[in-house]
């Protein structure tokens, strides 16, 4: 048992049964500055992420952006950028501020491609680690821009590609798995997803783009 402040003194009314798992602590009716765990690993609670986002500047670079609370169990954020949102490469490992305030986060992308990905490996003092949401960049954008519609769906979307060009496409979900792939020569096309988020690359000669699609 470990107090909110890190220290581990128990408390002397605690009653622990081993044959049924069971605690008590008869002096605790109400919220309590006390929480389970390992004295090893004494910060229990898990990272919050408030916000992530990501801007292209007029000068093509990409400015990341997070917020996050509840640090002291958190050492490190690594930067994680993909143009296919299956291979991902480490941009940059930034430490976290380790406390429980709310702390922000930046970083400025010198070298982004023309369609950008971008998610945050949030690894721990322990070493496990979580991912956060990915969002999209795109800079460089020449012709007319294309747009998903409706965007939230409920389940069906139509791709327009405002330059009537005929173009390849390639559909993952917010784990980077493929889901769909191929080529179209119309300029718009018709698809059918279920519930969740899912990034719609476009390629042709004139663009490289990638769509974010929500699924209610």
């Amino acid at each position: 048992m470990i107090h909110k402040d890190g220290s581990n003194n128990i408390p002397t009314d605690l009653t622990v049964v081993p044959s049924s798992g069971s605690v008590t602590l008869e002096s605790v009716n109400d919220f309590s500055p006390f929480t389970f765990g390992d004295e090893d690993n004494q910060s229990l609670t898990p990272l919050n992420l408030l916000t992530f986002t990501g801007k292209a500047t007029p000068a093509n670079l990409v400015n990341l952006e997070w917020q996050a609370e509840q640090n002291e169990n958190t050492k490190q954020f690594e930067v994680l950028r993909s143009n296919n949102g299956v291979t991902w490469e480490n941009l940059a490992t930034i430490n976290a501020n380790n406390n429980q305030t709310i702390n922000h986060y930046k970083f400025t992308d010198i070298n982004p491609s023309d369609v950008n990905l971008y998610k945050l490996k949030m690894i721990n003092n322990d070493g496990t680690f979580t991912y956060s949401q990915i969002v999209n960049v795109n800079i460089n954008q020449m012709g007319t821009p294309s747009k998903v519609f409706p965007n939230p769906s409920n389940g069906i979307v139509t791709y327009t590609n405002g330059d009537n060009h005929s173009f390849n496409y390639q559909i993952i979900d917010s784990k980077g798995r493929v889901i769909t792939k191929g080529y179209s020569e119309n300029p718009s096309l018709e698809i059918e997803l279920n519930k969740g988020i899912y990034f719609m690359m476009i390629s042709n000669e004139l663009n490289n783009q990638c769509h974010k699609i929500i699924i209610e």
